[in-house]
């Protein structure tokens, strides 16, 4: 059997149009556990993650996470080729008209920039400001993604502000994107009970490839492993993923009012500025709040049902927005 050289195994577009949106972050330190170098695995995790998408013809969405989004761009740059941009950052003007991060790796990847709004009086340490300006740009996000590919996260157990991660993978649920989550590295991604793990995984055809969602939420010696696994996975059922976006299958009542009625020059050129309603973010902020009390409390299939459920609703919207993130997460491993 004739084996083609790397160079055009490499080229062919087995992932041209799929928009993979990569969420993840750090965790805080004292969920490490044994692992002394979680950080510098993470990075690289999602760098080749993020190389490989571009190689093989992908877009890259990203919510300009301050540790990852230089890794992201670096690679992006490294596998672009001239007159592409297959690297689309969101941010959020909560940490300025255009956060520095934001900024240093549009410029290094001619990356393509949309801003929202801050949403709220306060500034970016102040809970209500901070979770509704992030919930504002997250549901900005999610409308520009076929798949979210979640990685490690930070839990803000305590702090009052949402775990971005976690939020991220319940708007992608509630708007039928399908979600790969390696828990692997710890944190928000890798300590969900195993029940909300498997109603975030709807859709994403795993069993159909006979990949337990287990198995990419399993600490291996060899994560490169994932990787190769994953990528396979979004190739043969790219069709699938993209298809939502085309033919409309989520449901219209998932739009919201959006204006672009600013720009702001980048060095890589115009960015949008989007003005999400904050009627919209209150109410998936409180829709997202209920779901974190129903966890909070140990209840599940409550939890598992919110998931499942499309669209805000009058009974999430009455629930308290500050409840606490202890519950969501399981005591083992």
């Amino acid at each position: 059997m004739i084996q083609q050289p790397a160079e055009t195994i490499a080229s062919t577009p087995l992932l041209e149009g799929l928009r993979v949106g990569i969420s993840g972050a750090v965790p805080e330190r004292q969920y490490w556990g044994d692992v002394p170098d979680l950080d510098r695995l993470i990075l690289a995790f999602v760098g080749q993650l993020s190389a490989l998408i571009v190689r093989y013809g992908g877009e890259v969405v990203h919510g300009s996470q301050p540790l990852l989004t230089p890794v992201v761009a670096e690679q992006v740059r490294r596998q672009s080729h001239e007159g592409l941009r297959p690297l689309k950052l969101f941010a959020s003007q909560l940490f300025g008209d255009l956060p520095e991060v934001t900024w240093r790796a549009a410029r290094m990847a001619q990356a393509e920039v949309v801003l929202t709004r801050q949403v709220g009086k306060g500034d970016y340490r102040h809970p209500e400001t901070r979770n509704n300006s992030l919930t504002a740009m997250r549901l900005a996000m999610i409308q520009d993604i076929d798949v979210l590919v979640a990685v490690g996260g930070k839990l803000h157990i305590d702090t009052g502000y949402n775990p971005g991660v976690m939020e991220e993978l319940a708007l992608a649920r509630w708007h039928r994107v399908p979600c790969f989550i390696v828990g692997a590295f710890s944190g928000a991604a890798g300590q969900l009970k195993h029940p909300i793990l498997e109603e975030l995984s709807t859709g994403n055809l795993l069993e159909a490839d006979a990949m337990p969602i287990l198995d990419i939420a399993t600490w291996s010696d060899s994560m490169d492993e994932y990787v190769g696994k994953l990528l396979a996975h979004l190739a043969r059922y790219k069709e699938q993923f993209s298809k939502a976006r085309q033919i409309g299958y989520r449901p219209s009542f998932f739009k919201f009012s959006v204006q672009s009625d600013d720009i702001v020059e980048t060095s890589s050129g115009r960015a949008r500025v989007l003005n999400v309603d904050p009627e919209v973010v209150s109410a998936w902020s409180a829709r997202f709040a209920y779901l974190m009390r129903a966890v909070e409390q140990k209840d599940i299939e409550e939890a598992r049902k919110v998931l499942s459920s499309p669209g805000p609703d009058s009974e999430g919207s009455q629930q308290d927005k500050g409840s606490s993130m202890n519950g969501l997460y399981s005591t083992e491993g």
